[in-house]
């Protein structure tokens, strides 16, 4: 009865003209850790549609502007990345697999580092676009090691797994050296 209680006690002041986002996020974060969720069932069958409707949601408060302009200088970027980074490659002396590498883990696009990649070589190309891939099916919600996983696993460690760009970037690394 008492995690019902402080459940919609929190609730209450969650949906106050009085709390915030970042206080409505400190409230939930506390009652997930200290107290037992008293509707589990019914938790576990609403996350994927609330969750959805609030990235929905977060598109609507986005300024049209900044968003052309985001995506151009991401554009750009790549762009540039394209032309430079062969010319720094061969500049640093990278070997194949050194520029391939490089280039998937620094370059945003895959086509870009496709690109950038073939351009430098044959080995390049098959280690950069291996390893962006390997990231890209990696992702939260893509892969095995997504950001959310269900807390079933047997493995604890594979339970959540939120620093899979670090990890996973390190594990290239080792791989490409041997």
């Amino acid at each position: 009865m008492f995690p019902k209680i402080v459940y919609f006690c929190c609730l209450l002041v969650i949906v106050s003209p009085w709390s915030s986002p970042p206080l409505a996020l400190a409230i939930g974060l506390a009652f997930g850790l200290l107290v037992h969720n008293p509707y589990a069932k019914q938790t576990k069958a609403l996350t994927k549609t609330l969750l959805q409707a609030s990235v929905v949601g977060l598109g609507f408060g986005m300024n049209l502007s900044e968003v052309c302009v985001s995506l151009g200088t991401v554009f750009i970027l790549n762009s540039v990345a394209l032309l430079v980074f062969p010319a720094i490659g061969l500049w640093a002396g990278l070997s194949q697999s050194q520029f391939g590498l490089w280039a998937a883990l620094a370059i945003h696009d895959t086509s870009s580092v496709v690109g950038a990649a073939s351009k430098y070589g044959a080995g390049a190309l098959a280690v950069g676009t291996t390893v962006k891939l390997a990231r890209a099916v990696d992702s939260p919600g893509c892969g095995r090691n997504g950001l959310v996983q269900t807390t079933e696993c047997e493995d604890p460690m594979a339970m959540v797994h939120p620093f899979f760009l670090s990890c996973r970037s390190h594990q290239y690394l080792f791989a490409c050296r041997s």
